[in-house]
């Protein structure tokens, strides 16, 4: 007989609760290790997909950061002309 493993649901998602709220009198229900072993796996594969999402945005920032940097290089190039001339 598998034993009952107790988690908290909020283990298992992406809850955000603000800080005031206080918590359930009720107590966490009983998972079976297969359960919990599935909810771990759900996890993994959200944090897979956010971990892919960051990077995508990430790439976006410095095609952004690139692009700035190389607008600076002729105003800084301009300015010294002007500068010294």
């Amino acid at each position: 007989r598998e034993s009952g493993f107790t988690f908290h649901h909020k283990l298992f998602g992406n809850h955000h609760v603000a800080d005031h709220v206080g918590t359930s009198a009720a107590g966490a229900g009983v998972m079976t290790k297969k359960e919990i072993i599935a909810g771990l796996k759900v996890q993994c594969q959200e944090i897979d997909n956010q971990q892919a999402e960051l990077e995508e945005r990430k790439k976006v920032f410095l095609k952004i950061i690139e692009g700035l940097e190389a607008d600076e290089v002729p105003v800084k190039a301009s300015a010294n002309v002007a500068a010294t001339g």
